[in-house]
Order: C-alpha cells, then sequence, then structure tokens
C-alpha cells in the first residue's frame, strides 16, 4: 500500500532504508534480527520507545519485514526501532526514515506531496536552517535537479506556516541546497575553516525513479 503509515497523529509503523555496501548486506540482516530481539525485551521491560516530538507513538512490537533492495535493506518497522537501529548498527552508512513514497508526474504534485507530510512531528521551525535537500531522478518526468529541490523547499515552508512550526521566525527561508538563507554566511565560514558541519544538519533525501518519489530523512 502507499505510504504514509500516519493515523491522525500517532505513528503505528514506518518504512526506512538502511544504507549498507553490498558486501555487508548479510551481516546487517544479522545485526537488524540482533537487536530486534534486544528491542522486543526492552520493549517488554519498559515503556515504549518514543522521541520527545512524536510523544503518541505507539508501538506494535510484533511488526518487523525487511527486503534486500538495490541500495541496501528497506525494513518495515515501528518507528522507534528504527531509530534504535541508527544509534547501534555497526554495518549500515545510514539508517533512512522513509516520510512518503508515491507516483507522480509533475511539480504541482510533487509539492503536494511534500506538503502533506505531518512536519510538525518530525522537525521544528529551528531545524529549517538546518535542513539539506538532496535530490536524484532517474527515468522520470521530472528530471531538473534544482526545480525539485525548489518545489521541496517551497512544500515545506508552505507546510511549516499551516502546520504552525513552532521555535523560530516565521520568516525563516532555505537556501536552494536546504539551508537558510542567513546562515550561508556562517556555513562558508566553516567550509573556509575546513571544518565538517555535515553532521549538524537535517538531509531530506529526494529520490524520483521511473516516476515514483520516495521522500526520507537520514535519521
Amino acid at each position: 500500500p502507499d505510504l504514509p503509515f500516519w493515523q491522525e497523529e500517532t505513528v503505528l509503523a514506518a518504512r526506512a532504508l538502511v544504507v549498507v555496501p553490498p558486501f555487508c548486506v548479510k551481516t546487517c540482516q544479522l545485526e537488524i534480527d540482533h537487536y530486534w530481539s534486544a528491542f522486543q525485551k526492552i520493549h517488554q521491560k519498559s515503556q515504549p520507545l518514543s522521541l520527545p516530538e512524536l510523544s503518541k507513538d505507539i508501538l506494535t512490537p510484533d511488526i518487523l519485514d525487511t527486503k534486500v533492495s538495490p541500495h541496501g535493506i528497506k525494513l518495515t518497522a515501528p518507528l522507534s526501532f528504527i531509530f534504535f537501529l541508527n544509534l547501534h548498527l555497526k554495518t549500515a552508512t545510514q539508517v533512512r526514515w522513509v516520510l512518503l513514497e508515491k507516483k507522480l508526474t509533475d511539480y504541482p504534485k510533487l509539492f503536494n506531496l511534500a506538503k502533506q507530510v505531518p512536519w510538525k512531528n518530525i522537525l521544528q521551525k529551528k531545524h529549517l536552517t538546518e535542513l539539506r535537500i538532496k535530490v536524484v531522478t532517474q527515468g522520470s518526468r521530472l528530471k531538473i535537479e534544482k526545480k525539485i529541490n525548489k518545489t521541496i523547499k517551497d512544500a515545506i515552508i508552505a507546510a511549516a506556516k499551516q502546520q504552525n512550526l513552532k521555535n523560530t521566525s516565521s520568516h525563516a527561508t532555505l537556501a536552494s541546497d536546504g539551508r537558510s538563507e542567513n546562515s550561508i554566511k556562517t556555513i562558508k565560514t566553516n567550509v573556509d575553516q575546513k571544518t565538517d558541519k555535515s553532521h549538524d544538519f537535517f538531509h531530506l533525501y529526494v529520490y524520483i525513479k521511473n516516476d515514483i518519489c520516495t521522500l526520507s530523512l537520514n535519521t
């Protein structure tokens, strides 16, 4: 079925892409199985793990589905388990939370797709200055990466106003690569000093292949 796994503000389950080198896939699958057992034991002994901004997160610890893909391992599991994996997996390079996945063929539909994500449960307004958008498109009618980037950016800004995100100015805007316009100078200074600040940002991945668009957030 089409994503998302949202019911009002409650996350029952979520999808993720565990990015892992091809030679580590089997090892990573064993890791996931191991941590799933550990996660279930923790769940039985305590309250469900949750994020502060997802306070209504309800776990269903009997749900776990994995499938090997060209890019790693696709996973369906409780959202908190996805974040649990992000903390513990040793073979994975990234654990991406898949927010939405849908077929689309034009930019208005892309805008609406990104806007319908419940950003208020994921980001605060202050995070808009820490969000970078990365685009990859293959074999799709949406081919212009800069236009895709701008469409996603505009959708997030519109959603931020509509969903009443908190904790920063309502005038916060994103640059063409997902940065805040007024944060560019600071970032350039960091680059000049050869300081890697990539870990300070939220990375939103927009992957469009054969007109199927996937939005995922690096956890």
